[in-house]
């Protein structure tokens, strides 16, 4: 039986994909484990309530949690892919204004040059 390859003109997963979705698991383990950790902490604090309240509130402490993260690094992608483009941005309008100094510069050059030649 043949394995099944990704569609023409797609990169052939390797190594490092697979290394990438382990790191990219471990992550989401870790972020995990943190939040609840914070969440029984947090429920701990609450004597009177019951076992059943108390992992209640752990669980939407936690989700909530995990909530939060997920749109605070949603907002730092877009933030850097706007920082990224307007880095660009200003690249190329230096590079325009360099070429149009160049430009400029020629062209008082060979101007000077054609009115002392006279």
């Amino acid at each position: 039986m043949k394995s099944a390859s990704p569609p023409p003109g797609l990169p052939t997963p390797g190594p490092a994909a697979g290394i990438h979705e382990i790191e990219r698991f471990l992550a989401a383990q870790t972020e995990f484990s943190r939040a609840r950790q914070v969440a029984e902490v947090f429920a701990d604090r609450m004597p009177r309530l019951t076992t059943t309240e108390r992992q209640q509130l752990a669980t939407l402490y936690t989700r909530e949690h995990l909530k939060a993260s997920h749109r605070l690094r949603t907002e730092l992608v877009r933030q850097h892919a706007a920082h990224k483009a307007h880095d660009l941005l200003r690249r190329r309008c230096v590079a325009v204004a360099l070429l149009i100094g160049a430009a400029g510069a020629g062209f008082a050059h060979f101007t000077l040059q054609a009115l002392t030649t006279r």
